[in-house]
């Protein structure tokens, strides 16, 4: 028999009238008080045991699979069904009689003299813009693959614009109000980059019109151009879509 209430902690004495399974003092009957929190520690208990041993009970397993599986789903649709990204149906006009180059640029350059990504491309011949980091891995798998691609298309210009990972920039001002209005017009102008990532990838065609250009929000310009190289040499990257390294 309880003695002790499990709720407000009553001692039940032994001249009670109350029915043995219930409280004298707040009236719960002890058992029905009693079992929700059995269940809830039963079901905590073993929460902790399958965690300390790497597994889950069936049912979040079979929700985590689940969940696995959509965003799988989702992923694999996202990364086929953008812009340039429907590898089985991607064609790129060749423009005859034109010699593409490669040609490396500085990031800190063009961010200095505010030069817009977009001015780098070249009427009448395709323009590849990429911005890497030295330390970027899938930017040098990427770039392993351009001199295959530049043997199957001489009329894509190639610009590798190196970024140093961080600009050294100083701002020099006579007012508080100078120096906030000169470090808003900064952040504006690095902005208008959509630099979150590299490799940052923007492809144009003759017209100097874009095909494909990397955001914060989408790798475009990266998938268009792998597809592209893929569709002209075979060669297939070997990182997941969508992968990048942060700026």
């Amino acid at each position: 028999m309880v003695q002790t209430c499990p709720k407000c902690a009553y001692v039940r004495k032994t001249d009670e009238t109350a029915p043995a399974d219930t409280c004298p003092a707040c009236g719960i009957i002890y058992a029905k008080y009693l079992d929700p929190i059995s269940r809830r520690n039963a079901a905590i208990l073993a929460s902790r045991n399958a965690s300390s041993t790497g597994r889950r009970p069936n049912s979040l397993t079979k929700i985590i699979s689940i969940v696995a599986v959509l965003a799988a789903a989702a992923l694999w649709y996202a990364t086929t069904h953008r812009a340039g990204n429907n590898v089985e149906q991607f064609s790129v006009p060749r423009v005859p009689g034109s010699n593409g180059t490669v040609e490396q640029r500085e990031f800190a350059d063009l961010f200095d003299h505010d030069i817009a990504l977009s001015s780098l491309a070249t009427a009448g011949k395709y323009t590849v813009v990429e911005i890497y980091l030295d330390q970027c891995t899938y930017c040098r798998e990427l770039e392993a693959a351009f001199a295959p691609f530049r043997e199957k298309r001489s009329d894509v210009d190639i610009i590798r614009v190196h970024h140093p990972g961080r600009l050294n920039n100083s701002i020099s001002a006579t007012s508080r109000e100078e120096l906030e209005e000169k470090m808003a017009a900064m952040k504006t102008r690095m902005d208008s980059y959509q630099l979150c990532g590299s490799p940052h990838v923007e492809v144009f065609g003759p017209d100097k019109k874009p095909l494909g250009l990397d955001t914060c929000k989408h790798r475009d310009g990266t998938a268009f151009l792998w597809n592209w190289i893929r569709s002209e040499t075979g060669i297939q990257r070997r990182s997941a879509p969508g992968l990048f390294s942060r700026m």
